[in-house]
């Protein structure tokens, strides 16, 4: 069962979204451990998402739920789970407003004893925590989460320098960009991010792709066009879209 979910992983991050579903389906529930379970409705929330399946995202949540109050499920996995609840119930609503608060509730336990989970799942749930108060125009909280989420990711980097961790710092630049764009409207200061973010990878499209809807948010037209002009000419993710 691992190796399915593993292998629809795969499919999932090569946006094969309807092979993964239908490799999922093969799976016999009826041989499925609780933390399988948990995997397995994790993996199928992420197709949702990608579909825009709101009420399939639901129910996702809500097998996730029950085997978190299970002690079947490790710490940092847990984590993982609150920090998408919040992220995306924030931009999409998706959850009964009992089941979000019961996710963020959660997340902010566990983050409470982070000896308990890794530096990479902390920054994860800081980084999704602090869409909160920017939905309230709360710099000062906003940048407090914020900076915990880049302190745990410079941890999770010193402590094992891989791929995975290093795009913790990325994915923090990405959004001390839209916190720059949407809670302190600071086009100077999200222009400092935009550099440190390009200086990454110069070649990941998406990156300049980010920078050119940051410079959009300001009106600065012309510098978002040439953005998205090399994002086009990099190539893939998100071609079209950074085309048209």
């Amino acid at each position: 069962i691992p190796d399915v979910i593993n292998t629809a992983s795969a499919l999932v991050s090569l946006s094969r979204f309807e092979l993964a579903q239908k490799l999922l389906r093969s799976v016999p529930k009826d041989r499925m451990s609780v933390r399988d379970t948990f995997e397995l409705a994790m993996l199928e929330f992420i197709i949702a998402n990608r579909l825009d399946d709101r009420p399939l995202m639901a129910r996702c949540y809500d097998t996730m739920q029950q085997c978190l109050m299970t002690d079947h499920i490790p710490a940092h996995r847990a984590l993982s789970a609150a920090s998408s609840a919040v992220v995306w119930h924030m931009k999409v609503q998706f959850l009964s407003e009992t089941t979000y608060r019961w996710f963020e509730a959660l997340g902010q336990k566990l983050a409470l004893d982070p000896d308990k989970v890794d530096a990479g799942a902390l920054s994860s749930w800081y980084r999704g925590i602090a869409m909160v108060p920017a939905a309230k125009g709360d710099r000062s909280g906003t940048r407090d989460y914020m900076l915990a989420a880049y302190a745990h990711a410079e941890e999770a980097i010193d402590l094992r320098p891989t791929c995975y961790e290093l795009n913790l710092r990325k994915t923090y630049f990405e959004s001390t960009l839209k916190e720059h764009m949407y809670v302190t409207r600071d086009y100077d200061a999200a222009q400092d991010v935009a550099a440190a973010l390009l200086e990454l990878d110069p070649i990941w499209s998406a990156s300049h792709g980010e920078v050119a809807e940051c410079h959009g948010a300001f009106t600065k037209f012309e510098a978002a066009a040439t953005s998205f002009e090399t994002a086009a000419r990099l190539g893939p993710p998100y071609f079209a879209h950074h085309l048209f």
